[in-house]
């Protein structure tokens, strides 16, 4: 299916720093050590832009030892600046950072993220969305996906129901809405909060999908959505053996989605659909249904 918009789509985008500290923008495929200065990105939506020309002079401003800069628009349209650093002590300097964007007549949250560290707001919001959590970057084609995966999943109302790397709990939400006895599963423990503070009462288990399987109910249906590495070994023999009568997956990865099909010898291939959620890159989203056998 292809995108509505090809360009201004993208909500979340990732800076390199050179290593020199001296530009702050991308670098070609495989080659980090190329970091350009950005001036702007395209495929970026322009509250991003605007954040990002209203920053770019005040780079005195922000964190020593900055590694990675992360510019974010979450779904309340709230702007985020999340500045991924190597180590250090924690940084002091976001309120003054801060004051300069809102002179600027540009509002953001500020966030601090050491390096193998959890994010902290330093400045900005105080309720604000967490910024490190994953969401669809592309939301109009995700919201598409996550319809065109429901549409196969068929009826749920009533029936048991597992969400797999449920993120936010957009999937759950729907489910739960719909009368599904849904079981969900995400390794953030910030996403479980949102999911816990933004959707229905569902049963939501913090934690990696292979380490928790063991506290799960066997399910009739199964939606699951993992990383760009597919679902752990562990999980595909676990659906294997348990059975569920559909299985809705979704992936970013082509090569990863076609490996875990071999993994599920008792499904057959009932659906596919590819969906342009990465305009002007080379990758899509795929959602496959999967259908028992016998």
């Amino acid at each position: 299916m292809p995108a509505e918009r090809e360009y201004d789509y993208r909500t979340k985008i990732t800076l390199a720093v050179s290593a020199d500290g001296r530009r702050i923008g991308l670098h070609p495929f495989e080659r980090a050590d190329r970091v350009f200065d950005l001036r702007r990105c395209h495929i970026a939506v322009p509250e991003l832009m605007t954040l990002w020309e209203a920053l770019r002079p005040l780079r005195s401003l922000t964190p020593p030892r900055l590694e990675r800069l992360v510019l974010r628009l979450d779904r309340t349209g709230g702007r985020h600046v999340v500045f991924r650093v190597k180590s250090g002590e924690a940084w002091t300097g976001g309120g003054r950072l801060h004051d300069e964007l809102v002179r600027r007549n540009v509002t953001a949250t500020l966030w601090w993220q050491p390096e193998g560290g959890v994010a902290r707001a330093v400045a900005g919001a105080a309720e604000a969305f967490p910024a490190t959590v994953f969401e669809q970057v592309h939301p109009e084609m995700g919201d598409r996906v996550r319809a065109f995966a429901l549409e196969l999943l068929g009826a749920a109302g009533g029936r048991a129901v597992w969400d797999l790397y449920a993120g936010v709990g957009e999937t759950t939400a729907l489910l739960a809405a719909a009368g599904a006895r849904v079981e969900s599963v995400e390794s953030d423990a910030r996403a479980v909060a949102e999911a816990e503070a933004r959707g229905p009462r569902a049963r939501r288990l913090t934690g990696r999908v292979e380490h928790v399987l063991g506290q799960l109910r066997a399910p009739e249906l199964v939606v699951t959505n993992p990383p760009r590495i597919g679902m752990d070994q562990r999980v595909t023999a676990a659906l294997e053996r348990l059975g569920p009568e559909r299985l809705v997956y979704v992936s970013c990865d082509p090569a990863t989605l076609a490996r875990d099909l071999t993994r599920l010898p008792g499904y057959r291939l009932s659906a596919l659909k590819a969906f342009d959620l990465f305009p002007q890159t080379a990758h899509v989203e795929t959602v496959a249904l999967l259908e028992r056998a016998s």
